[in-house]
């Protein structure tokens, strides 16, 4: 009764602040970046978790892992869906290399800081530093789209170029953490017995391919016929479902899974943008979803997570800043004048970065990991903050 209780309530909770948040609501600028992005829904997530309400205890988190499944798998689809190869032909390839390697660069460089330095600070088993590391870097590799939108919202879309570029970074450069995330996450936990002799890593992508594959064969046979858009959406979720189920079963990435799903969709299909339309509509949703559930599971476990979530803060950004610098000379030549601290404007972490964290959650139980959680929402928390601000800054000074 208790679950059953407890998902009604998550259900009316998000569906109703999705009426009431993301709306354009006369309010100081601050407030209305932490309005915005629905930030709140982590404090009610503390509120319903076992620190108060105790609504959302770990026993009732585990009997809703399908439902967690379901959204880790629908925002994975959404992401999926982003890289049509059509479109992204549409790119200037300076401008998506760019991207790429600002991705990387700045994953690359978190990686080996939180791998010396995290450690020194958290409670985290020898053998589950790279763990942290990687989960730490990927999240901060990521760039949101959100920030934009609501500067450009409050000072209307004059910035041109600019925007546009920044636009297309946030949207590319984190595709290669999240694969490294994803590739990780199958060579930790992934693989079967009878694979043991192609390794870890050969194993976990063997039956990350194998289920991809088998997903995609069941959605092409039933979209053999015409759908009507009540069909595409209980087909959606139905393959949703699969596949978390499937990633459960196997040990693999939920969220990795149903990414590789999308973009072989996007790439096969002809009714793609009717599912892409059903897929974004209930995008908002299920982020506030993921919200009450990383909230649920917040826990300060040491002194030191909030200095250490605002080093995060500052290495980032400096890293960003860095790495922004390094590749305005590449874009420049495909985009005309870039500034060259375009990385004050890849600060906010946006709603990628949230699902590749309760991905972690889910699948890497180790003590330590809770401490790892904390830190990354402090930081995205913060980064929010500090990156409205450095890009409305930005843009303003390009202006000029």
């Amino acid at each position: 009764m208790k679950i059953a209780f407890t998902l009604l309530i998550i259900i009316f909770l998000v569906f109703s602040g999705y009426h009431l948040t993301f709306r354009n609501v006369r309010l100081p600028f601050l407030a209305r970046q932490f309005y915005f992005t629905g930030s709140e829904f982590l404090f009610l997530g503390v509120l319903l978790g076992p620190q108060f309400l105790n609504l959302l205890d770990r026993p009732t988190q585990n009997s809703l892992a399908p439902f967690i499944s379901l959204l880790l798998g629908w925002i994975g689809l959404i992401f999926g869906f982003q890289f049509e190869r059509t479109k992204i032909k549409n790119f200037a390839k300076s401008s998506f290399t760019a991207a790429v390697i600002e991705g990387t660069a700045c994953f690359v460089l978190v990686f080996f800081a939180v791998y010396c330095i995290a450690p020194l600070f958290l409670d985290i088993p020898g053998g589950m530093k790279g763990d942290a590391a990687v989960v730490l870097a990927a999240t901060a590799a990521c760039t949101g789209q959100s920030g934009l939108a609501l500067v450009v919202l409050e000072y209307g879309a004059r910035f041109g170029r600019l925007s546009r570029f920044l636009r297309l970074v946030s949207s590319i450069d984190g595709v290669v953490p999240f694969v490294i995330f994803g590739l990780f996450f199958s060579w930790r936990i992934g693989g079967l017995p009878y694979l043991s002799g192609l390794g870890e890593l050969g194993g976990g992508l063997i039956v990350l391919l194998i289920s991809c594959l088998g997903a995609l064969l069941i959605f092409v046979f039933f979209l053999r016929e015409a759908r009507k858009e009540s069909e595409l959406i209980l087909l959606l979720i139905a393959v949703a479902i699969l596949a978390g189920g499937m990633s459960s079963t196997l040990g693999i990435s939920p969220l990795f899974l149903t990414f590789l799903l999308g973009i072989l969709l996007v790439n096969t299909l002809r009714e793609k943008e009717r599912i892409y339309q059903i897929l974004i509509t209930v995008e908002k949703p299920a982020y506030l979803a993921i919200l009450l559930f990383l909230g649920a599971n917040w826990r300060l476990t040491s002194a030191w997570i909030v200095p250490l979530a605002v080093a995060f803060c500052v290495y980032r950004t400096l890293v960003k800043v860095s790495a922004g610098m390094f590749v305005t000379r590449l874009a420049s030549s495909g985009e005309g004048r870039i500034p060259a601290l375009l990385g004050f404007g890849l600060l906010h972490q946006g709603g990628l970065p949230l699902a590749m964290l309760l991905d972690f959650q889910q699948g890497f139980l180790f003590q330590g990991a809770s401490g790892i959680v904390g830190l990354v929402l402090l930081g995205v928390l913060f980064n929010d903050v500090v990156g409205f601000f450095s890009l409305r800054r930005l843009l303003e000074t390009s202006m000029q």
